[in-house]
């Protein structure tokens, strides 16, 4: 039998369809490999215990799939949990105003009274994160930001509607009311900021959603040849989520494959050309 010329590299195409047949598909595929293990049962006997028999049962089946490319709606699709619309208005940013100063630790919210609002006066510097304030004597703040853990020097608030620097990087100020020298050592706030959202905002949220099966169809289109593996049923055991100090960081999912009693395969890979 002459054997075809069938090679295939790499993987051109990857989707995936859930359980309500909504298809999704990646943009990057990196690799999709289909792995079939099972255990064999020896039968020996005879002077050398030789193998006379051998049986293959508890066949398990597994596909792995690898991604650059983390969109939310995918991660949902591997992870399980719920997506929440945020909204892409920027009414917090566009009019100057960071939300308000929300006490954290302490009862007498003195800071809350020496300090009336924040301000950012450079929309297109602001990024979304907290400020962490906390007072440090009678009228004495220092603000740390969450996001890298900066902490700016500390400030000495005076008069009222004073303007002093909340974070001097991106240009966003706290103004103070009458109560500037009332404040509560060791008291703690905090401050929301949020940038400007030009085209997404949206939040996954892992609860106790979990995730669907999932059909998968791979394609790879390789010297005049198409191959195409397809996973009728297939649960994922992992998610997409990380970040690396590498260039890039490229994720691999691997799936759990069952038998589609339907159709009674594992899967199955169809080669044309």
């Amino acid at each position: 039998m002459v054997q075809t010329k069938t090679f295939m590299f790499g993987v051109d195409h990857l989707s995936f369809v859930d359980d309500t047949y909504e298809v999704y598909g990646v943009d990057d595929p990196q690799n999709c490999t289909i792995t079939l293990t099972g255990e064999v049962a020896e039968h020996r006997g005879g002077r050398q215990n030789d193998i006379r028999a051998t049986a293959f049962h508890s066949r398990q089946a597994k596909v792995s799939i690898g991604t650059g490319y983390c969109d939310v709606e995918l991660a949902k699709l591997f992870s399980g949990g719920s997506i929440t619309s945020l909204g892409t208005s920027a009414a917090s940013v566009t009019t100057g105003t960071a939300t308000g100063i929300n006490t954290l630790y302490g009862t007498s919210a003195t800071i809350i009274s020496a300090c009336t609002s924040v301000t950012i006066n450079s929309p297109t510097l602001a990024k979304t994160t907290d400020y962490y304030i906390k007072a440090t004597d009678y009228s004495k703040i220092q603000v740390t930001r969450l996001e890298d853990g900066k902490v700016f020097s500390e400030v000495t608030l005076s008069g009222s509607s004073t303007a002093n620097d909340l974070d001097s990087d991106r240009g966003i100020v706290l103004y103070t009311g009458g109560n500037v020298a009332s404040l509560t050592p060791n008291e703690k706030c905090y401050v929301s900021v949020r940038s400007a959202i030009n085209s997404i905002n949206r939040k996954l949220q892992i609860n106790s959603i979990n995730a669907s099966k999932l059909s998968i169809q791979a394609t790879v289109d390789h010297d005049g040849y198409r191959r195409t593996m397809n996973v009728p049923i297939a649960r994922a055991n992992g998610s997409i989520f990380g970040n690396s100090a590498t260039e890039f960081q490229l994720q691999d999912v691997e799936f759990t494959i069952e038998n589609s009693t339907a159709l009674s395969e594992l899967c199955d890979i169809v080669i044309q050309g």
